[in-house]
């Protein structure tokens, strides 16, 4: 979770993120979908009160009502971009 929110450097591939981070890529791309569709629940997982497992059923829950108009594209981390650029704008 932290590498995904930490990963600013879209020079990095999805793999060698997950490298980095020592997680499967399947892992990051779990932590992805929570940012982008569960932000409220992301502290839940940090501190540890929430596995991620849990966590990312309901984040898929979440983007499957959204519809189409939720989804990013289906790139890896456009959610989890998406969200960051919401989050850094005043």
């Amino acid at each position: 979770m932290v590498t995904m929110m930490a990963s600013t450097a879209r020079t990095l591939s999805w793999e060698e993120r997950a490298q980095r981070a020592g997680v499967s890529s399947a892992r990051l791309g779990q932590a992805s979908t929570v940012l982008g569709h569960a932000p409220d629940l992301v502290d839940a997982v940090l501190t540890g009160k929430r596995p991620l497992n849990e966590v990312y059923a309901e984040a898929r829950r979440r983007k499957a009502t959204a519809g189409p108009e939720g989804d990013a594209g289906g790139r890896p981390g456009a959610s989890a971009d998406a969200a960051y650029a919401g989050a850094r704008t005043p």
